[in-house]
């Protein structure tokens, strides 16, 4: 499947959302390193605070025992705008404070920043136009280029530029 968007970035109405989705998907790396690990140490606290919390007063607790998965999943959810807070019952003030601080790190911040990736990346893509149009189709030619034989890129190509010049980005991407 991901081979048709591939291809798809032939077609000029189509193929800058799918530069816009590689772009986007290349520019997230770091962003993504940053995220998990604010997840597993919200997680952590929130799994640390819970269980001191379910052994001074056993059943009040709304992560406690059941470990850090689930306590880094609740984290995700808090990130995603998920504030069940239901299960809380009677926990301590650091827990509560714990929550706020997530909330605002995780919700208000972390995704501010992932909007502001997206909209940088699309911006870029957006800039450099028409020029990443015949970029992206030279790119598909230069990888498919070896389905024909020389004669026939002779052929129809005569002075052969194009595939010249797709050859040239095929070994530059090749030693990327």
């Amino acid at each position: 499947w991901f081979r048709i968007l591939f291809f798809l970035r032939i077609f000029q109405n189509v193929g800058y959302l799918v530069r816009a989705i590689s772009s986007v998907v290349k520019d997230m790396r770091f962003f993504l390193i940053i995220l998990m690990i604010v997840l597993i140490g919200f997680g952590e606290a929130f799994k640390v605070l819970n269980l001191s919390d379910y052994t001074e007063s056993p059943g009040t607790s709304f992560i406690g025992h059941k470990g850090l998965f689930n306590a880094i999943f609740y984290v995700g959810l808090i990130a995603v705008g998920e504030f069940n807070t239901d299960e809380f019952g009677s926990i301590s003030i650091f827990t509560k404070w714990l929550f706020i601080l997530a909330v605002l790190v995780t919700t208000v911040i972390l995704m501010n920043l992932f909007i502001a990736i997206i909209s940088t990346s699309f911006e870029t893509v957006n800039s450099q136009g028409e020029r990443a149009t015949f970029r992206e189709k030279a790119s598909i030619i230069a990888s498919c280029s070896y389905l024909l034989k020389e004669s026939e890129k002779t052929q129809w190509c005569k002075d052969g530029p194009i595939l010249i010049y797709c050859d040239q980005l095929q070994a530059q991407n090749n030693k990327v």
